[in-house]
């Protein structure tokens, strides 16, 4: 091990350390909330859940308009949201 990975390794585990089981439980519960697998499936679940208002996730929502661009009823759904938004 180099000196770099050394000192990674203990400013880790000193942060680790500092965080709260609450705090350290969130965190994980969100990571898992926004990982990529299958889509966004976790986080498109969520979303269809929520009640409104609620903030998407932008990086998501982008995607979805870039690759649903020509179709629309599509457009009609995000033209509603924006006005929800507005």
């Amino acid at each position: 091990m180099d000196v770099r990975t050394t000192n990674t390794k203990i400013n880790n585990d000193l942060a680790a350390q500092l965080v709260s089981e609450t705090t350290r439980a969130q965190f994980t519960s969100l990571e898992t909330l926004l990982k990529s697998d299958n889509n966004f499936k976790k986080l498109r679940k969520a979303l269809a859940d929520a009640t409104p208002p609620c903030i998407p996730y932008v990086g998501m929502a982008l995607t979805d308009l870039v690759f649903l661009e020509g179709t629309s009823h599509i457009k009609e759904r995000w033209r509603a949201i924006a006005r929800c938004l507005a």
